[in-house]
């Protein structure tokens, strides 16, 4: 959990959504001691009140390297915020205070549920730089992990919430470039929140002493940490772009599995740790040393994650009368395609007298929930996915998602389609912004509303099983409808 207001630490794991080796934490030297904030003492919170009138400062949480992390309140918008303040050296170098303030706006832009949001940024009176983050109650993968290993289960679903932040961080432009345990947050409902996005970026491009395009930090160790590092991180040749992060998730991803990181050469995680086989092809393919034979994008890693998401196939039963089960797949060796794997039952590989293949029944083929209602098709797909993935399918089928116009439609959606999902449907709503417009995808006008009082701050629109309307985060996944033109 986060420290008490009023307790100071040196050197904590974490502060207030954003670990102080990230931005704060940074040194400007590759030798401790050697920064601009070496000797630099913290302001003490009453000093720092004229200085920030809009914020109530609580306590100090603790300093680094570079500056120091408060807990505050935002007077008008009654809200706790984590507020960064770099010693007042930075602000005198103009070079310095250009980028961080280029910067600031682009991590400022990434408003995303699984990364710890920017609200604030500037310079105070006297010069002095500063950030206000999103202050995350909680604690960091790192503490978690400290605890056990997770189950598989638990894996998967962390992987995946990294992954989405990842793949809309890389959309942005924007690349991490140190993903680690103690960078990765985890609320109270155990939540992902990716803290220091693109931060570290301000203080390489603004030093002086980069060694061919890397960032030494105070251990004298490349840009990122050393453990989690991308090659190309560590030599510092050659461009450090999105791919950087995914040796990182692997690296990260291998952790989960097995308790430790891989060193040298290593054993997969499934002869390390007795991990499901399936993992050992994803993590060696985001950990490959040359970016092209990497994923190429974070979207593709999930897509592999989620294949294993899917419970073991057991071999079926021979069918009466001599004849044979149809074979619905082979599985191929783990140096083979990635969306296979091995088949696993009650923990163990099914697999063929040679241990490289296995079969797998066909699962069974759900028909389409159908109905037509004013003169339109509207057709029920069972299969859970993300709010942005659902609208890519609807509209890759020529249609959309479900859009509420009435009350009497809303009730023809959840009397046919709602009540198939104890966790109700995606629409064709959402609001991307926190505090901004909710909207439908297809641009109409929003003419009816079944919020009870006033709607969420952003995320995507669910119908209930009720009938009422509910905002869920963006990577949540949730059957939906597709709404097309005139049915038969």
């Amino acid at each position: 959990m986060s420290p008490p207001p009023d307790r100071v630490t040196d050197k904590p794991d974490w502060l207030g959504g954003l670990d102080l080796d990230g931005l704060i934490g940074l040194s400007l030297s590759s030798a401790p001691g050697e920064g601009p904030a070496a000797s630099w003492r913290a302001p003490s919170p009453e000093s720092l009140a004229p200085l920030f009138p809009q914020y109530e400062i609580l306590g100090l949480l603790g300093r680094g390297g570079m500056g120091a992390v408060y807990l505050a309140r935002h007077r008008s918008l009654d809200r706790q915020v984590a507020l960064k303040l770099l010693p007042g050296e930075y602000g005198a170098d103009e070079a310095f205070v250009q980028r961080f303030h280029r910067e600031a706006r682009a991590l400022a832009r990434l408003q995303h549920p699984r990364i710890v949001a920017v609200h604030d940024f500037g310079s105070t009176a006297d010069g002095s730089l500063y950030f206000a983050m999103e202050h995350v109650a909680g604690t960091t993968l790192a503490d978690r992990l400290r605890e056990g290993r997770p189950a598989a289960a638990e894996i998967l679903d962390l992987a995946g919430q990294i992954c989405d932040a990842l793949a809309y961080a890389h959309e942005e432009g924007i690349v991490h470039r140190d993903i680690k345990p103690s960078n990765i947050l985890l609320d109270a409902k155990g939540r992902v929140k990716v803290a220091d996005f693109g931060l570290a970026k301000v203080a390489m491009e603004a030093h002086p002493s980069i060694v061919d395009g890397a960032m030494y930090t105070r251990t004298g160790a490349a840009m990122g940490t050393p453990e989690y590092a991308a090659p190309e991180q560590m030599s510092g040749h050659g461009a450090i772009d999105h791919r950087a992060d995914l040796y990182s998730f692997g690296v990260l991803l291998y952790e989960m599995l097995t308790g430790s990181v891989p060193r040298g050469v290593f054993d997969p995680p499934s002869r390390k740790a007795g991990a499901d086989p399936r993992f050992d092809a994803i993590v060696l393919k985001a950990m490959q040393e040359s970016p092209e034979r990497r994923y190429p994008d974070a979207a593709s890693l999930k897509a592999d994650l989620l294949s294993l998401a899917q419970p073991a196939a057991s071999i079926a039963p021979p069918r009466r009368r001599g004849k044979a089960p149809a074979i619905a797949a082979l599985v191929v060796l783990l140096s083979g395609s990635l969306g296979a794997g091995y088949w696993f039952q009650r923990g163990k590989p099914a697999a063929d007298s040679a241990g490289s293949v296995t079969v797998a029944p066909a699962p069974p083929v759900a028909k389409p929930l159908t109905a037509t209602f004013r003169g339109r098709q509207y057709t029920f797909v069972a299969e859970p996915l993300p709010w942005a993935k659902a609208n890519d399918r609807a509209r890759a089928a020529g249609g959309r998602l479900a859009v509420v116009t009435d009350a009497e439609m809303n009730g023809f959606l959840t009397e046919t389609f709602a009540r198939e999902s104890t966790r109700g449907i995606h629409l064709g709503g959402h609001c991307w912004r926190p505090g901004g417009a909710w909207e439908w995808s297809t641009g109409q006008a929003w003419q009816w509303s079944g919020w009870e009082g006033a709607p969420p701050l952003f995320g995507a629109l669910v119908l209930a099983a009720d009938g009422r309307w509910e905002a869920i985060a963006f990577d949540e996944t949730r059957p939906f409808v597709i709404e097309s033109g005139s049915g038969s």
